[in-house]
Parts: C-alpha cells; structure tokens; sequence
C-alpha cells in the first residue's frame, strides 16, 4: 500500500497521525457553523471537547494505518453547488 514512500517519509507519516497536539490546534482553528457532515458530528461538537476529539482521531489513525484499511466513508464527498450569480455556463459561477 506505501511501496512508493520512503522510510523516513513514512516514520514522519506516521508520527504525525499520532500526534495529538496537532489535531488540537486543528479543531481550535475549524468554525463552529460549518455544516455537520455525513457523520452527523458538529464542529461545535468537537470543538466543545477538543482534548477527547484529538485522542479519538489519533486513536483512529494509527488503527488505520496498524490494519491497512481505512473507512469506503472517508473516500466519498458529497458537494452540493451553490451558485452564487454570473454566468450559468460558466462552472466558477
């Protein structure tokens, strides 16, 4: 599955999904009105609980990485287009 990364990237990869911090100083920069996503989790949520939220999602990576499987979930998006004015043909409109 990483045959194309190196070790040293890969001990960095690595590393970096265990690192708690990290994620907390993400959540603290995320907005408390994003909308909720197929999950159902909130940013509020989140943001309410930030040192749990980081635990759980480092948990979570280094499981993922540990089994060499990761969610079908997280490799779908749903977007849903707002426009906004301009040209109709045009797809930055």
């Amino acid at each position: 599955m990483f045959d194309s990364i190196s070790q040293p990237d890969m001990n960095g990869v690595i590393s970096t999904l265990d690192d708690k911090d990290l994620y907390k100083q993400v959540i603290s920069k995320c907005s408390k009105v994003s909308a909720a996503g197929l999950d159902i989790i909130t940013y509020s949520i989140i943001k309410a609980h930030p040192d749990k939220f980081a635990e759980i999602i480092a948990m979570i990576s280094q499981k993922m990485l540990e089994l060499g499987k990761f969610p079908l979930l997280w490799c779908k998006a749903r977007s849903n287009l707002i426009y906004k004015g301009g040209d109709l043909g045009h797809t930055g409109s």
